[in-house]
């Protein structure tokens, strides 16, 4: 019988930290900066227990809903809008409820979290104030596979300057609902797949699945009353607030091919549908689907795609029920950490109900395919790693929001048509 002699070197972790960074933002055109200040502790109650404390500062440059003067209240460096957000969380490597922990095997990495924070945020024509708090149990279930179940409830206050507050009284109450205070009180599920650690795998994949239900415990206290309650306009409270009902089911699939370690093909779909009901007539602005961006359709920008062939230079944000999301990628080195991408994005957002103020944003079966943005172009990045910038330039091949016969874009037009998005990391 033969021994070796084996060294297992390790380096113990700080028990607390601190961290602070500072980041430059763009969002959809508008520009900020950002400072974040983070305080972690890995063993709070002796325990294993994680905690964490940030603190984050954010100014923006944004554009009014109702005009674009940019001469407002708050100027500080240039910047209109502002945003002071907090949020605490606590990690236990336990599953803190009444069941035999013994089911779960040590392997799985049953873990419960809490947090909980809040946001406040100034903007040209309204402040807002956000509370979240969500309580997760997680658990891995094979090596690849890891869920989660969780009671998230968010509380969102809006505070509307005088010109803004008459301006949203002239809209109807699908338009109005996204600028009052709502109560969100919800249970969910997140179901995920990620095989990128299989070293013995080319390729891999990535998938997630969530179903998300809101307000069902308070529609079930009703007595199921304000389902046809709300057709006629009546809408239930909780402590004096509206508080929103909607079914959500996301799914999102990546897979990576590898023609070596360099060269990839990078696809993504993305799968959303959400139906409001009872309190709810359409999702709350923070629950729905957009299109445009930076990590999705990029010839257009953050929220200006859709729904369906509606076409308006409406200044609020376009959102929707529904979402298909499509993406083509080919990855492939310059020089060193100096890389490039040619890429091809699909999709666009959809209403579930027909909306007089969205013509033509209602999805249908029969015409949905017809109204799929398409839109390509190249990127560059600087890909260090530990820390990835990317400048993508796209422009629109089909704009689902143009007459029929008119939705090509022409090749001689594609130059004065360019998107540029910025980001951190890679889209997908």
């Amino acid at each position: 019988m033969e021994y070796m002699d084996a060294h297992i070197e390790l380096s113990r972790l700080p028990v607390n930290s601190t961290s602070f960074e500072v980041e430059g933002t763009n969002s959809s055109g508008n520009l900020g900066t950002a400072g974040n200040w983070v305080f972690k502790n890995r063993n709070l109650f002796n325990g294993a227990e994680i905690f964490d404390f940030n603190i984050s500062l954010g100014l923006e440059l944004q554009k009014s809903v109702l005009n674009d003067d940019d001469d407002n209240e708050l100027n500080v460096w240039g910047f209109n809008s502002f945003e002071l957000a907090s949020e605490i969380k606590l990690t236990v490597p336990a599953f803190l409820l009444p069941i035999n922990q013994n089911r779960f095997s040590q392997n799985s990495r049953p873990m419960t979290r809490f947090s909980a924070g809040f946001s406040y945020q100034q903007r040209p024509d309204y402040e807002r104030y956000i509370s979240h708090f969500k309580l997760a149990w997680q658990w891995r279930e094979s090596t690849y596979r890891n869920i989660e179940v969780y009671l998230p409830m968010n509380l969102v206050r809006i505070n509307p300057d005088s010109a803004f507050s008459e301006r949203i009284q002239e809209f109807s109450r699908t338009i109005r609902y996204s600028y009052e205070d709502h109560f969100i009180p919800g249970i969910g599920m997140l179901m995920q797949f990620n095989n990128q650690s299989n070293t013995n795998k080319k390729n891999y994949s990535f998938r997630t699945t969530r179903i998300e239900l809101a307000g069902l415990s308070l529609w079930v206290g009703n007595g199921f009353n304000n389902a046809n309650d709300s057709l006629n306009g009546r809408i239930y409270k909780v402590l004096g607030i509206n508080y929103a009902q909607y079914a959500k089911f996301d799914f999102d699939w990546r897979y990576y091919f590898r023609l070596n370690d360099q060269n990839i093909f990078a696809f993504r779909t993305f799968l959303g549908l959400g139906l409001p009901f009872g309190n709810s007539v359409i999702l709350p602005f923070e629950k729905s689907y957009s299109a445009g961006g930076s990590n999705e359709i990029r010839a257009w920008k953050y929220r200006s795609l859709g729904p369906g062939v509606y076409d308006d230079t409406l200044l609020y944000d376009k959102t929707g029920d529904i979402a298909l999301v499509m993406n083509l990628e080919y990855r492939f080195p310059i020089v060193s950490w100096f890389k490039g991408a040619f890429f091809l994005d699909g999709g666009n957002v959809w209403l579930l109900n027909d909306n007089e103020e969205f013509s033509g944003g209602q999805f249908n079966f029969d015409t949905f395919y017809k109204q799929l943005a398409l839109g390509t172009g190249f990127g560059l990045r600087l890909d260090f790693d530990f820390f990835i910038l990317r400048l993508d330039a796209s422009f629109a091949l089909h704009d689902p929001a143009k007459p029929e016969g008119h939705r090509w874009v022409g090749f001689y037009s594609l130059a004065n048509h360019t998107n540029l998005n910025f980001g951190i990391g890679y889209p997908f």
